[in-house]
């Protein structure tokens, strides 16, 4: 692997460590009730947290594979925000970051949230296939306007998971309506296709990292959150974390 000076968590809740914090009920009471990371502490559980630096006593599989020991950074910016979409992902993170040239690692998790949006309203199967090419449109301008502050950059987009495993459906009212796994293989195909345009940039497969941890498997074995099949839990943050190693560690 490469050094980095630098490495920037972007992104969605997929990133973020709050919903892995509250599923393993180590953040602030505040927080647990807010379900908002600005309202108190929330400890360093997250996907982009464990890739910087592992939780040894939790995942001990990982001890030394992280990148303080095999990169050599010593700096994380964690801005990934639970809920964020492509907007506000482009208002709230990046448009502030000053120009650097120093090595830099980003992992971008972004598009869900405009996808389950787009959802809620019912659009007819040609309508959504045009959301999810304009969902992979932005995604791309993210990635562009990244390359161009950061002149050193290695960056790493990540496709969408399927909670339900393909089914497409949630087998329980109040986990709202899901993404058609569809959708989700034609964001996931476009994005690895025109990711192929950016130099630096590598496209890390959460969709199959993540198959198999959703409603089809035991609870137990579930990498999405409980309260939230949305969003990851503890053992999703983790997974994510190791997907996105891989990616690292394979020769481009």
């Amino acid at each position: 692997m490469r050094a980095f000076a630098r490495y920037l968590v972007l992104g969605d809740g997929l990133s973020a460590d709050l919903t892995p914090a509250l599923d393993l009920k180590v953040a602030d009471v505040s927080v647990a009730l807010e379900r908002d990371a600005k309202s108190g502490a929330v400890p360093a559980v997250g996907a982009g947290s464990l890739l910087f630096m592992n939780d040894d006593d939790r995942w001990p599989d990982f001890i030394g594979d992280d990148l303080r020991t095999l990169a050599g950074c010593e700096r994380i910016d964690r801005l990934a925000m639970d809920g964020a979409s492509i907007g506000d992902i482009f208002d709230e993170q990046i448009i502030g970051l000053e120009s650097s040239d120093e090595p830099t690692l980003i992992t971008l998790t972004a598009g869900a949230i405009d996808l389950l949006s787009a959802v809620a309203t019912k659009p007819a199967p040609a309508r959504m296939q045009t959301i999810v090419q304009d969902a992979v449109t932005g995604v791309l301008a993210l990635g562009d306007m990244l390359h161009a502050r950061f002149s050193d950059l290695t960056l790493i987009l990540t496709t969408l998971p399927d909670p339900t495993d393909g089914l497409g459906i949630f087998t329980e009212s109040r986990d709202g309506d899901a993404v058609p796994p569809s959708a989700l293989l034609q964001f996931n195909a476009l994005l690895r296709q025109r990711a192929s345009d950016l130099s630096g940039t590598l496209v890390s497969d959460a969709h199959a990292a993540f198959h198999g941890h959703g409603l089809t498997s035991p609870e137990s074995e579930r990498w999405f959150w409980r309260r939230n099949p949305h969003e990851p839990s503890a053992a999703g943050a983790s997974g994510l974390r190791a997907c996105w190693l891989a990616t690292l560690m394979t020769p481009q």
